[in-house]
């Protein structure tokens, strides 16, 4: 089974093999588009000893809430003229 999920999911962390401390932790889904290669990034991840973001497999990750507000903005194009 494959979890999908969506750009602005709030997720929370429920297993890590790299790094144990950022079980509990929470954070959201900025890929747009289902990854290639399993590994979702998840943004705002809190915490001192760790990088902001980070990329997780789909059966680390459960899903908590929404929030369309994190969702990256579709780009506009330029009006020059």
């Amino acid at each position: 089974m494959v979890l999908m999920f969506q750009a602005g999911d709030i997720v929370q962390i429920v297993s890590c093999e790299r790094d144990s401390r950022l079980v509990g932790k929470r954070g959201y889904i900025i890929d747009e588009a289902p990854p290639f290669n399993g590994v979702w990034a998840v943004h705002g991840l809190p915490g001192v000893l760790t990088a902001n973001s980070g990329g997780f497999e789909a059966h680390e990750l459960r899903k908590v809430g929404h929030n369309p507000s994190k969702a990256p903005k579709p780009r506009r194009e330029s009006r020059w003229w």
